[in-house]
């Protein structure tokens, strides 16, 4: 038969409708694939996916340090969970709160 495809990768956009903006969600590679630019290139795709949307910005939460360098190579930023849709904290598990990092990327405007 065909050979399957492995997923290197998979990652969701949240969206956050009231905000304008989306989460980056699951954003998972699996760990042979690691170094080789798939988290990268998840986002990027992600980023562009929300650009096309018209989102004002991304985010995303983890508590990875390689995610945050990732992120951080991405064009991210670190933020305070402040300015993340409050939505994002309902329910949430303080403890967890306390430990998570938020990333924020904003999406310039299209250019028409």
């Amino acid at each position: 038969g065909p050979a399957s495809m492995e997923p290197a990768g998979f990652c969701a956009l949240l969206p956050y409708p009231d905000d304008n903006a989306a989460e980056l969600a699951g954003l998972f590679t699996i760990t042979r694939y690691q170094g080789e630019g798939v988290g990268g290139r998840l986002v990027e795709a992600l980023v562009q996916e929300a650009h096309k949307q018209d989102l004002t910005y991304v985010f995303a939460c983890t508590t990875q340090a390689g995610a945050q360098r990732l992120f951080i190579r991405q064009g991210f930023q670190r933020v305070a969970p402040e300015p993340v849709p409050a939505g994002k904290w309902h329910g949430y598990d303080p403890t967890r709160r306390a430990q998570v990092a938020v990333y924020r990327r904003d999406l310039a405007p299209n250019q028409c």
